[in-house]
C-alpha cells in the first residue's frame, strides 16, 4: 500500500499471493522495502522473492524469484539490490531484476538489513557478523 504524503490518502495497493508463512529466521510477516529512483524494491516471503514496484501508481516492473523466502530489508548500491533468503542465500540483483551474484551461507538472513561502509558491506546471518567486499557484488 502505498499512501500520499500531502493528503494521507492510498495512492495504491497490491494484494500478494498467499500462502505458507516460512517461520525460519524471524516470525515478521512484512518486512521493509527500500525505495530508490521512484521504485520500491519490495521483500515478499509468500512469494518467496522481491517485486519492484513503480512508485507512482503500483505497476510491477518485475519479479525476482528466490531460492527461499525473503525476511531481510534489502539495500540499494549503485544500480544493484542486495538481500538474504532464509535459505542462507546472499543476493546481487540489477535494479532491472537480473541476477549477477550470489554467495551461500550456513544460516538463514532475516530482518536487518546490511549496512554498506565505504568498499564493504556489514551483514549479520543467525548469531554471525560479517564483512564483504561490494566488488565481487557490484559486477
Amino acid at each position: 500500500m502505498a499512501i500520499n504524503s500531502q493528503s494521507g490518502a492510498i495512492d495504491w495497493v497490491w494484494n500478494g499471493p498467499s500462502g505458507p508463512y516460512n517461520a525460519i529466521g524471524s516470525q515478521e510477516r512484512q518486512i521493509a522495502g527500500v525505495v530508490k529512483n521512484g521504485v520500491l524494491y519490495q521483500p515478499v516471503p509468500t512469494l518467496p522473492g522481491i517485486v519492484a514496484f513503480d512508485g507512482d501508481n503500483g505497476r510491477v516492473l518485475w519479479r525476482f524469484r528466490t531460492w527461499a523466502p525473503v525476511k531481510m530489508s534489502p539495500v540499494v548500491v549503485d544500480k544493484h539490490l542486495i538481500f538474504g533468503d532464509t535459505g542462507g542465500i546472499l543476493y546481487s540483483v540489477s535494479t532491472q531484476g537480473t541476477l549477477t551474484h550470489t554467495m551461500t551461507f550456513l544460516k538463514p538472513f532475516f530482518s536487518s538489513a546490511p549496512i554498506v561502509s565505504g568498499t564493504s558491506m556489514i551483514i549479520a546471518n543467525d548469531r554471525s557478523i560479517y564483512s564483504i567486499p561490494l566488488g565481487p557484488l557490484l559486477k
